[in-house]
């Protein structure tokens, strides 16, 4: 056997084995697997720190939503390493080193994926009543929200989906963003010869119109293939952009095999399977328990055709989870978790409304959740609290520090507890949320519990049932 084939069957070896033992724990009920998205910006490097944070300092934390933690049974928290051994441990010191920095500076962002392996042994009681202990594994899959935007492809075929990104590129919002390639697309006849010169050429196009649309000025939400923004460790990906002028339907059969229509279909179905299909079956099907991380306040100030556009990629998030009771073997979410980050910016009594405003914005994601028995939640929380509210001339603010350290304080507009009417988006003209810096007084070194807003009630929402 080469040294290839070799290296091929451990690997699968190693993977078996490893199901193995997932399988085992899963049917003793004493393993959950929770997965972590949301969109660029939401804040999920600094959310999995802050929630193995909470966990492994519990003698520090204020937990009191957490039953385990109110009623005094838990005994410890241990990080064990990952039964997949294919997949990269998440950094958790290196984030926590990060914000401990002088100056402090928030976690490099979300590009791959990653996990972290917890064992949180409890006190409990037998059957006959005696004391005695168990363990829950608790294990945190970290990716990005854009390669799960993808998975929805699975259901498309490439004509569908040049249709659908015929209609973005032609929208207000994209029209704006630089390199705008709809007309070059346009140009293209579908039915003639591909040029491979032409299909480079455009595909890197396509690719830079792309990350202008994910650009600190435009932000927007929706972006397929996701992979051209945050590749991870994909290589060769297929040269791929959206045809403008389709023949009819009925017309795609007559085209020969080297058209630019046909060799494009054949990249877009090659992007599936080799690309969006492994990153389902391989990291999101072990997945029992979801969380959505998603920025409302930042999207408020943003406008209306901005929270539009976040609101449809929500949709497109949540059709791509398979709700539902779970399953021995995996494959279903039981549980999903939508959580507007970054509370410690808005003044406390606003902070229901935002939740209410996600309610608002998820609306049809939670429809369709409800419609096959998941237990799903909104909360709104703050994952590390770099702000407090303050007062100046009887107004309440928000206080903290800029990326320069500097003491800087605002005032934002009423939230409102739904997504605003047209009539109702002036009120927000002109305001944009601020970005803070870490807290200044973190320490590595230390045995200390981050500063955050209802991190407990996302523990309690997430596992505890699991610790009863």
């Amino acid at each position: 056997m080469n040294a290839r084939l070799r290296k091929k069957a451990e690997r699968l070896l190693n993977q078996t084995q490893d199901q193995i033992i997932t399988q085992v724990r899963r049917l003793k009920d004493d393993r959950i697997c929770i997965g972590v998205t949301g969109l660029s910006r939401s804040g999920k490097s600094s959310f999995i720190i802050s929630l193995i944070n909470q966990l492994r300092q519990f003698r520090s934390a204020q937990l009191s939503a957490f039953s385990p933690w109110l009623q005094h049974r838990i005994i410890g928290v241990q990080q064990h390493p990952l039964e997949d051994r294919a997949l990269p441990t998440f950094p958790y010191l290196s984030g926590v080193q990060q914000l401990s920095s002088q100056p402090p500076q928030w976690p490099n962002s979300t590009t791959d994926i990653s996990g972290v392996l917890l064992e949180l042994k409890l006190r409990s009681r037998n059957i006959l009543g005696r004391n005695s202990t168990r363990s829950l594994f608790i294990e945190i899959r970290d990716y990005p929200g854009e390669w799960l935007l993808d998975l929805p492809l699975l259901q498309m075929s490439y004509y569908q989906w040049c249709k659908q990104q015929q209609n973005l590129l032609k929208g207000d919002l994209r029209k704006a963003v630089e390199a705008n390639p709809s007309e070059l697309f346009a140009a293209i006849d579908a039915s003639l010869p591909a040029d491979p010169g032409v299909l480079s050429r455009y595909t890197l196009a396509y690719r830079q119109f792309l990350e202008n649309c994910r650009s600190s000025e435009y932000e927007l939400a929706l972006v397929q293939p996701g992979r051209y923004l945050m590749p991870g460790r994909a290589k060769d990906l297929p040269e791929l952009f959206p045809l403008q002028t389709l023949p009819e339907q009925e017309c795609l059969k007559t085209l020969s095999s080297d058209s630019y229509y046909a060799v494009l279909e054949h990249q877009f179905e090659r992007y599936k399977r080799e690309v969006v299909k492994p990153f389902f079956n391989e990291f999101i099907r072990p997945i029992n328990r979801q969380i959505v991380l998603v920025d409302a306040v930042h999207a408020l100030s943003r406008g209306e055709a901005y929270m539009a556009e976040l609101i449809t990629a929500l949709e497109h998030l949540s059709e791509s989870f398979n709700y539902g009771t779970r399953r021995i073997f995996g494959g279903r979410i039981e549980k999903v978790l939508f959580a507007a980050t970054k509370m410690d910016q808005v003044i406390a009594r606003d902070h229901e409304q935002v939740r209410h405003l996600l309610a608002s914005m998820v609306h049809t994601s939670l429809e369709r959740a409800s419609w096959h028995d998941a237990d799903y939640r909104v909360e709104a929380v703050a994952a590390i609290r770099a702000g407090r509210e303050a007062r100046v001339d009887d107004e309440e603010c928000i206080a903290g520090f800029n990326d320069a350290g500097e003491a800087i304080g605002y005032i934002h507009p009423q939230i409102p507890g739904q997504v605003p009417r047209a009539e109702q988006w002036h009120d927000f003209k002109g305001w944009s949320a601020i970005s803070l810096s870490p807290p200044q007084d973190i320490r590595a070194d230390q045995d200390q519990a981050l500063p955050q807003i209802r991190m407990d009630r996302v523990l309690q929402e997430l596992i505890g049932d699991l610790c009863r």
